[in-house]
């Protein structure tokens, strides 16, 4: 038995060529199985084909050093290194079978036994005769082959069984299933190429003839390599594809976790700019219920003092109308920036669009405006604060007269309201359709955040305004597009409200 400084004596070798290839396919094994074991070192089917690369590796070197060695010990030490690989390799092969099978975990320590007896195998095994002299062919020299070796070749053999065998009847079964072998064709080309490396893997095993006296150099240290390519195309063509897919899903994840801070933070400087507004609001709010207070009280005043006949009735009567609207929109403005409870109440949408509509009138027959309100019929009832209603629906409305304003001579002028009931989400809709310019999409957007306006004139905070009402409501308003053959025609507000629980 040769011993570390007679295996490590350079006179006992000599330059082969034919070392050359298990050399050269050595490193690839060796550097292709660190890499896959740093691409994902917790992975357990990339753990498996790291562990049947190194064993690869293995097989490579003392098959490579075997045949550079010209004395009896050390072509016997690198003789058994190579049946340590041939035995290896199988087993590795069974470690790959139990994780693409999803068996692994329940046969875990099953697998470590099996991995463990291998070397306690070769241990009991070491100072036995494995070779007895060295058979010398064209490419170099070969031990010849004792009995102790039939012992690892049927370990070789009964592992590489059972891992065909298992992979097999877990491809069987998966092409049983006509749905998922369409739906998951990567999969299945993994299980083809893998059962395809353990056929070639199997064929690797002609190496061992050499010891018997059969001269086929290269044909087993190709067929080891074939496997290795096959396997590693495997892992990185379609097992990877699972893996790449589950970095999409974190990226996406990652992007609205990313999208749900930035929201934050808009909604707090939000917050910010609504305690500014709400803190000059209170100081317009009160500098302006004074004068509204007195035009309210001498309009009031000469509407009980004429009489219906007199030619100023009418306008008088509008005045108090309005007047007293500004009232009532005041006080709600106040109670709103005093954040004082909302006052809801069991109405139909159709009479707040009407009393919305009412007060625009004048609006429409000025900026020349023509529109038509399509009341849904038995509509149930929301359960609102109507003021807040009517606010909303006359801002909504105040936005699209101002957008046909801009409109040139000629051009349609038009706004459409309608309501709705729609059973399917037990809402009540209430859509306002105007002719004029259509927004952006970074305009839709941003369109119901505070301050923003598409307009010079605007002050951006009616639609702002707007969607806070309806959130507080339980209720949604949203803005799109409206387009007819191919061409853009509009826009659409929308304002959906929950019906009242029977």
């Amino acid at each position: 038995m040769a011993n570390w400084t007679t295996i490590l004596q350079s006179p006992y070798y000599y330059f082969n060529v034919s070392s050359l290839i298990p050399f050269i396919f050595c490193n690839l094994a060796f550097f292709m199985g660190v890499f896959i074991l740093g691409t994902a070192a917790r992975a357990s089917f990339h753990r498996a084909v790291f562990y049947f690369y190194i064993s690869c590796s293995m097989w490579f070197l003392g098959y490579a050093l075997s045949l550079n060695a010209w004395v009896d010990p050390v072509a016997f030490f690198w003789g058994k290194i190579v049946y340590l690989g041939i035995v290896l390799v199988p087993v590795t092969l069974m470690h790959i079978s139990l994780v693409v099978t999803e068996h692994y975990k329940q046969k875990r320590i099953f697998v470590w036994i099996v991995y463990i007896g291998v070397f306690i195998l070769f241990l009991q095994t070491w100072g036995n005769p494995f070779f007895i002299g060295i058979e010398e062919y064209p490419w170099g020299f070969s031990p010849k082959a004792q009995s102790e070796q039939i012992i690892f070749l049927s370990f070789s053999f009964l592992c590489f069984a059972y891992a065909f065998l298992n992979i097999m009847r877990h491809y069987i079964n998966f092409i049983r299933l006509p749905q998922r072998r369409e739906m998951d064709k990567p999969y299945r080309r993994k299980l083809e190429l893998i059962m395809a490396a353990f056929v070639l893997t199997s064929l690797s095993n002609f190496t061992a003839l050499n010891n018997y006296g059969m001269s086929i150099y290269p044909f087993g240290l190709l067929m080891l390599f074939l496997a290795m390519g096959t396997m590693g195309y495997a892992l990185v063509k379609y097992h990877n594809v699972a893996f790449l897919l589950r970095l999409r899903e974190l990226g996406s994840e990652v992007t609205q976790a990313q999208n749900k801070v930035k929201k934050a933070r808009l909604k707090l400087a939000d917050m910010g700019k609504a305690s500014i507004f709400a803190s000059l609001s209170a100081g317009i709010l009160h500098q302006m219920c004074q004068p509204i207070t007195a035009v309210h009280g001498l309009a009031k005043f000469m509407h009980n003092s004429m009489k219906q006949d007199d030619p100023y009735f009418k306008s008088v009567d509008l005045i108090l109308e309005q007047s007293s609207y500004m009232k009532e929109m005041l006080n709600d403005l106040m109670d709103l920036v005093r954040h004082k409870e909302i006052r809801k109440e069991n109405i139909n949408m159709n009479i707040c669009v009407e009393r919305a509509l009412r007060l625009l009138k004048d609006e429409f027959r000025i900026k020349r405006i023509n529109w038509d309100f399509f009341a849904g019929e038995n509509l149930p009832d929301v359960f609102v604060d109507s003021i807040h209603l009517e606010e909303t629906f006359m801002n909504i409305s105040v936005n699209a007269i101002e957008a046909l304003g801009v409109l040139d001579r000629g051009e349609k002028r038009y706004l459409k309201i309608s309501t709705v009931y729609e059973p399917d989400e037990n809402k009540v809709s209430a859509y306002f359709e105007n002719t004029g310019p259509t927004f952006s999409e970074s305009q839709k957007e941003h369109i119901f955040e505070p301050f923003f306006t598409s307009r010079s004139a605007g002050s951006g905070i009616g639609l702002a305004l707007c969607k806070d009402l309806m959130t507080e409501h339980g209720g949604d308003v949203y803005v799109e597009n409206i387009e007819k053959e191919g061409k853009d025609y509009g826009v659409r507000f929308c304002v959906r409200l929950p019906v009242v629980s029977s």
